[in-house]
C-alpha cells in the first residue's frame, strides 16, 4: 500500500503546439508521480487524460515498487526460503 504522504503529485505539460494565431495547444494532462522513500520517479503523458495518466502512473509505481521489494528479498536470501 503506497501512503498519500509519500507522494508528490506534479502536473506537467503534455507536448506544445501552437497554432496559426501562436495560441497554445497543449493542456497539461501529464502526470509526474515521485516516491520519497524510494526516490522513485515516474512519468506518464500517454493519454489525453489526465485521470487516465494518473492511473497508469500509479499502476507504474506499484509495479516498480512490488518489484524493488522482491529484489530486495531475492538479496536478502528470503525469497525461495
Amino acid at each position: 500500500m503506497i501512503k498519500p504522504e509519500d507522494i508528490r503529485i506534479t502536473i506537467c505539460n503534455a507536448d506544445h503546439q501552437t497554432n496559426l494565431g501562436g495560441w497554445s495547444l497543449g493542456l497539461p494532462v501529464g502526470i509526474a508521480l515521485f516516491h520519497i522513500p524510494t526516490k522513485t520517479y515516474i512519468e506518464c503523458k500517454k493519454h489525453r487524460s489526465q485521470h487516465k495518466n494518473k492511473a497508469e502512473a500509479f499502476d507504474e509505481l506499484e509495479r516498480l515498487l512490488g518489484l524493488a521489494e522482491i529484489s530486495k528479498l531475492d538479496q536478502e536470501g528470503g525469497l525461495y526460503d
